[in-house]
């Protein structure tokens, strides 16, 4: 294979492996804190 097209192969799915999980995680909380934020705002 060409190590060009292992580059655009493999590389994101190392990023998505990687960073996916944080990202989730992250998301979660953010949503959250949002959610939270306005049912405090609503009182």
């Amino acid at each position: 294979m060409d190590a060009n097209l292992i580059g655009l192969v493999i590389v994101p799915i190392g990023l998505t492996l990687c960073f996916g999980p944080a990202l989730i995680v992250w998301l979660r909380e953010e949503l959250k804190a949002s959610a939270a934020e306005k049912k405090k705002k609503n009182r």
